[in-house]
């Protein structure tokens, strides 16, 4: 639960089952909502990687409408990586990963590629996402299994790659 949220200050509070369960509500239900309110809050973008390179003093000088693809109201144009990588994490939040798991992101971040996609989340601060085409898996494994490995502990999150299925919508850990 989100206490407390300005500036460079994020307080986040954890809800006891105890407490949820005198809701009365379904997990799966709050936890779409959670999911829902989250991707609200801090709204996930996605740059080419190449553009991180600049640092993130550069991150608010690239216009809105090249950043936040999953805003209805906003006419997104994705910047094409040479790399063929992509970075992607969410505004003023922290837990940057977490936007892969928002409702819709994993199907609109396919469809704008039209292909599968790997993903890379080795940090909680962001996702790498490629699209499947372009890519050579074994190259991704051993970079994310190589990130994940310079990271303050605190900050890893999985030095695995995940695929995800443009057909069948699932995703998995390879």
């Amino acid at each position: 639960m989100l206490m407390q949220h300005g500036g460079e200050s994020l307080l986040t509070a954890k809800v006891p089952r105890a407490i949820v369960e005198e809701w009365g509500l379904k997990e799966d239900f709050l936890l779409r909502v959670a999911l829902e309110n989250t991707a609200r809050l801090f709204p996930p973008f996605i740059l080419p990687l190449e553009l991180t390179f600049q640092g993130v003093e550069a991150f608010p000088q690239i216009p809105v409408n090249h950043r936040f693809f999953m805003n209805p109201l906003i006419s997104f144009k994705l910047i094409p990586s040479a790399l063929h990588t992509y970075y992607m994490s969410i505004e003023k939040g922290i837990n940057g990963a977490a936007a892969v798991f928002y409702p819709g992101v994993l199907e609109k971040l396919a469809s704008l590629f039209d292909d599968d996609l790997y993903l890379s989340l080795p940090c909680i601060r962001e996702a790498m996402v490629h699209p499947a085409l372009n890519s050579d898996l074994d190259a991704l494994k051993h970079a994310a299994s190589s990130m994940i490995d310079s990271l303050d502990p605190l900050e890893r999150l999985s030095p695995f790659v995940f695929h995800y299925s443009r057909s069948d919508k699932e995703f998995r850990m390879l």
